[in-house]
């Protein structure tokens, strides 16, 4: 955030801000380029996914981020000087991704890499996040290899020329930007979703993203669509006006979905477009609904951001809402996910390439631990370990930037590995026995990679605690509070993005603008290129009757989301459009 822009909101943000954790805690390591001397599994077995094989006693050697050799253990020389790491009983496979994510902070970059993910999608992207994509790929940053969507084209709707023109010049900004890929919502008329398209083509950007529930799943594809974000969103196909926070209870439109699947699962194929279920998301929010505390026991709950666990222990998460005011939610959301399940492996069976993707990051879905539960849902479904893995390896290099750098264990590859302690082709929950993982050449071995989590989780608790603070006393007491905590030294403030925002929200509704402001303030400090905090901010400050300084902060948000409709709104309704 800039001197000007600072200054131009007045006292409230002027002041000098209290140092941030940066969002995440110090890895306890140096964020260094790769080693300039190779390094070498030895007497590995390689899963190289180019085949459903395992390579006994082999030897992979590394220098600087690429794969230089691959061979077995007794005909392969390793370079004298080489970094040895003993694969003995070990399985080495190709770093997993997740191509369905949505980041506010680093610790889940963090959270990924400790298991085993070293390429990871948003689907909802900021420039803060092309600011971390180009960190990492620089060596300054830990995190996954970063593939970043435009923030989500929404549109309006409307079948007109105004419309289209609007979805052009939203692409062509996105382009220029330098995002790479265009992600779709549901609400984009044929129009829209035509100009969407076309624009992106001449821009060689993919489109992926929910399905347009006016356009339909083939013309969508025909109109460039090539990747349908959920499983569910093919519900939309059979069932018109679908709407997921009003659900139908005809059972005659449930049966006419289910008898439909195959239907889904061909159109797919036909039109060359990809699926990635995210069946983990939906199941989260199934249990979310049904028993909250057995989802908030799970060991990888205590990474979940405070407010997030306060909300579903609450019970007041948005779909557990939705489910006490209308009892027919949770049995939708229970026939949704089966019907999932179905059109996931019906695609499967129709040769539809399966993506991995699990929705991370929104309320309840744990970065990084999750694609290890889907795995285990895809096999559940009755998929090979190989095919599942594939969603994770092979299948995710479709039309990624770079895409022929990664996804299998061969010479010329990206430095992406996961080391293992079991055979993943023979149980897929193997990729859970974290050995080591290897992002660009970079090695972290098991106690590193514990030792990440583990700060992870130590920084959580501090955001706990602090949150707590803030409530009883307010923002600015307990920042003074925390700057003179012995225990605290130079560590900084524990703030992330989500849970601020979402902390800010909390403190607005309970009429304490004062602290929502200055929540609002800690979240775009933390996240200086987020437009997020700064439309809470500016909300806030409206309601705090500062007009002048909130055209500013949704100003600077339009800046930094130049298709943010919600800024463009919020201005029109204060008069300054």
């Amino acid at each position: 955030m800039n001197l000007f822009f600072l200054l131009a909101l007045g006292p409230t943000l002027a002041r000098p801000a209290p140092t941030i954790g940066t969002t995440a805690p110090d890895s306890g390591w140096d964020v260094s380029p790769p080693v300039s001397f190779p390094i070498a599994f030895v007497d590995v077995t390689v899963v190289p996914m180019t085949a459903d094989t395992v390579l006994p006693h082999y030897t992979v050697i590394v220098d600087r981020d690429r794969i230089i050799a691959v061979g077995p253990r007794d005909r392969l020389v390793v370079p004298r000087g080489a970094q040895i790491i003993d694969g003995h009983g070990r399985f080495l496979l190709p770093g997993l991704a997740d191509m369905h994510v949505h980041l506010s902070d680093t610790l889940a970059l963090e959270m990924l890499l400790a298991n085993g993910v070293t390429t990871a999608r948003d689907l909802d992207g900021t420039p803060q996040l092309l600011d971390w994509r180009q960190s990492i790929a620089a060596g300054q940053r830990e995190g996954p290899e970063l593939i970043v969507a435009a923030p989500i084209i929404y549109g309006t709707g409307k079948d007109t020329d105004s419309a289209a023109a609007r979805a052009r010049t939203d692409v062509a900004s996105d382009a220029q930007i330098g995002y790479d890929l265009i992600k779709v919502y549901g609400g984009l008329s044929r129009t829209e979703m035509v100009a969407v398209g076309a624009e992106a083509r001449r821009h060689h950007l993919p489109v992926v993203g929910h399905l347009p529930v006016r356009v339909g799943l083939a013309a969508s594809i025909r109109a460039g669509l090539i990747e349908v974000a959920h499983a569910e969103e093919l519900y939309t196909e059979f069932v018109p006006g679908y709407d997921r926070d009003h659900p139908p209870d005809n059972p005659v439109a449930l049966k006419l979905v289910a008898d439909s699947v195959p239907r889904a699962a061909e159109i797919l194929h036909a039109g060359g477009a990809r699926l990635v279920p995210t069946l983990v998301e939906l199941s989260t929010v199934d249990q979310m609904m049904r028993s909250p505390a057995v989802l908030l026991a799970q060991a990888s709950s205590a990474y979940l951001p405070v407010l997030d666990r306060a909300a579903i222990q609450a019970g007041t998460e948005r779909h557990q809402s939705l489910a006490r005011r209308t009892p027919a939610f949770l049995t939708f959301i229970s026939h949704l996910l089966d019907l999932s399940k179905a059109v996931t492996r019906d695609s499967y069976l129709a040769g539809v390439p399966i993506v991995m993707g699990t929705d991370a990051g929104i309320t309840g879905v744990v970065p990084g631990f999750t694609v290890h539960d889907e795995l285990g849902n895809l096999v559940a479904l009755g998929l090979p370990p190989y095919a599942a893995l594939r969603t994770a390896t092979v299948n995710a290099t479709l039309d990624a930037p770079d895409g022929k750098s990664f996804g299998t264990i061969e010479v010329g590859k990206r430095a992406d590995l996961l080391l293992v302690d079991g055979n993943p082709l023979v149980n897929v929950a193997a990729v859970r026995t974290v050995a080591g993982v290897m992002r660009r050449g970079r090695w972290y071995p098991r106690d590193a990679v514990r030792h990440m989590l583990a700060q992870v989780l130590d920084f959580t608790r501090a955001e706990s605690s602090f949150v707590s603070t803030i409530r009883a006393i307010g923002v600015d007491r307990a920042v003074q509070r925390w700057k003179t905590n012995p225990r605290v030294g130079s560590a900084g403030l524990p703030v992330r993005e989500k849970t601020f925002v979402m902390l800010g929200n909390a403190l607005l509704g309970d009429g304490r603008t004062v602290d929502a402001v200055a929540a609002f303030r800690l979240a775009a400090s933390a996240a200086p290129r987020s437009p997020r905090p700064l439309r809470g901010l500016a909300d806030a400050l409206v309601a705090s009757g500062d007009t002048t300084h909130a055209v500013a902060a949704y100003r600077h948000a339009l800046e930094l989301d130049p298709t943010s409709s919600d800024a463009r709104q919020a201005l029109t309704r204060i008069g300054h459009p």
